[in-house]
């Protein structure tokens, strides 16, 4: 196998195979300062969400039967207190995620970058030039979506799940079981869609890369006389129609999934 065929064998797997967690996990280690404080910000909205039913019982349980205005007003207050606190908290974790999602997107970009910089002349004689500036942006893209919303929306919901669970129990412990007695149902359905999903994303971006590949190579000024000197400009015109129906078949079926 020639140099050029192990350039772009080894692209091609890089683009194809699952990215180890440590990796990823070892793209936040450098930003471990906002990681910590998006936590404690999510565990801070979580907490004031859950105190939340404590405050409507004490309303429902005590303020409105006794009639006591005093205790009623402090009560009401709180529920505004713990709702202005959640939103804050909010505001400030959507904004320092978004902040570290986009300083990881610059590194990587880079990384991409002096990756591609570092291969030899004979891989871009044979990766076509659609799919590499692909790979620059879509899936570049792509992965902003994990970084600043998948993320926190993970740390979100167990923040929230471990919340109510601890309010739930105290509220009532009989009514916490019963509903966490389907939790292994939701978990067994949330695994299955999620390999749908990956199974999905990757025949996207293939098809994504295929449809780049195509208008660059045919729009090019080399690629645009040649099509017109051989004639092929409908067969062209076929061949883009095809790649763009399959990206957007594929797209209805990530969103359905």
């Amino acid at each position: 196998m020639h140099e050029n065929d192990d350039d772009f064998a080894a692209y091609e797997a890089s683009a194809r195979q699952h990215t180890p967690w440590r990796r990823v996990f070892g793209l936040f280690r450098p930003h471990r300062r906002g990681v910590l404080v998006v936590l404690g910000l999510i565990v801070i909205a979580g907490i004031a969400g859950a105190t939340t039913p404590f405050m409507m019982r004490a309303i429902v349980d005590d303020a409105l039967p006794a009639k006591d205005t005093t205790l009623l007003v402090w009560l009401c207050c709180g529920l505004l207190g713990v709702a202005v606190l959640a939103a804050v908290a909010s505001v400030l974790q959507a904004y320092v995620s978004t902040h570290i999602g986009q300083q990881i997107m610059h590194e990587l970009r880079v990384k991409l970058y002096e990756h591609l910089q570092s291969l030899s002349l004979a891989f871009f004689a044979t990766a076509r030039t659609g799919e590499v500036q692909s790979r620059m942006s879509s899936d570049i893209t792509g992965l902003q979506s994990l970084f600043t919303n998948t993320a926190t929306d993970v740390a979100r919901n167990v923040s929230v799940v471990l919340t109510t669970m601890v309010a739930m129990i105290l509220l009532d412990w009989r009514l916490a079981l019963a509903s966490l007695g389907f939790m292994p149902v939701l978990l067994w359905l949330n695994n299955r869609v999620a390999g749908l999903r990956e199974r999905i994303t990757f025949q996207q971006q293939e098809r994504i890369a295929d449809m780049s590949a195509t208008v660059t190579e045919s729009l090019s000024a080399g690629g645009f006389i040649l099509a017109r000197t051989m004639g092929r400009a409908r067969h062209l015109n076929r061949l883009f129609r095809q790649k763009s129906s399959e990206v957007a078949h594929l797209e209805l079926r990530s969103h359905t999934a």
